[in-house]
């Protein structure tokens, strides 16, 4: 995994996990890597990993079971909220981008019907 200098690590492992959860690498009730597995894996502090687990933690994404790890949620619900907030997100970043390039909202709709025609079509 390579890092973005500009955004804290932590928060880019949080981003990750998430993006393995949506895309189904990870599935409901699996088991993590442990703190020191996961930092000699991305080769990060173990500290910064223990960030990022807490945030997912907090967020309701995983949760510990003392002595055994971290484990994903099993709530269902909870996955889909993760992949409807991230979708919502990069739509609404999207609509940012394209809005600072001039685009008004009827073109940035016609630029994406086009190309889901065209992904279409392939």
């Amino acid at each position: 995994m390579r890092f973005d200098d500009s955004k804290p690590i932590y928060k880019q492992i949080v981003h990750f996990i998430h993006k393995e959860i949506i895309t189904e690498v990870f599935t409901a009730g699996d088991k993590l890597l442990s703190v020191r597995e996961l930092a000699a894996k991305l080769e990060v502090n173990p500290t910064t990993v223990q960030r990022a687990y807490a945030e997912l933690e907090e967020q309701k994404i995983i949760y510990t079971i003392r002595g055994t790890g971290k484990y994903l949620t099993e709530d269902k619900r909870r996955i889909k909220q993760l992949e409807n907030d991230t979708a919502q997100q990069l739509t609404e970043n999207f609509i940012k981008e394209m809005m600072k390039l001039g685009l008004n909202k009827e073109k940035v709709i016609a630029w994406v019907m086009s190309a889901e025609e065209e992904e279409n079509e392939c």
